[in-house]
């Protein structure tokens, strides 16, 4: 059953030009894997920005927070990995496995396949 190609939009802000004096050397190895890392969003900004704020001007001691204490209420929503991770399954690509909550989400697939990370030929310069 072939699936439906999504229709490709451009993430603002994320065109690189080659930088000035490359050049082409050839194409990229088809079999080495290409990661992109997906940044998701934030939960609670507005009280962490609040928490954040009334720390800087001294209305609250400092706190100190572990890793788990801070993700479970201002890590990434598990409904976006989830998506991710959804996204990668249905094309073919690989997502690393970081630890729920991260805001940083890693995909990787084969050079050779143009998978959906990259629609560009990928040329070594």
């Amino acid at each position: 059953m072939a699936q439906d190609q999504p229709t490709r939009r451009p993430l603002e802000g994320s065109e690189r030009k080659p930088l000035q004096g490359a050049k082409s050397v050839g194409k990229a190895d088809p079999t080495e894997r290409l990661e992109v890392t997906v940044l998701l969003r934030r939960r609670n900004t507005a009280t962490l920005t609040e928490l954040i704020r009334k720390l800087a001007t001294g209305e609250t001691a400092g706190i100190h927070l572990g890793r788990e204490q801070f993700e479970d209420p201002f890590g990434a929503d598990t409904a976006d990995i989830a998506t991710i991770r959804k996204f990668a399954d249905a094309h073919g690509e690989a997502t690393r496995q970081d630890p729920v909550g991260m805001l940083a989400q890693a995909l990787e697939a084969p050079m050779g396949t143009r998978s959906l990370l990259c629609s560009k030929r990928i040329r070594l310069a």
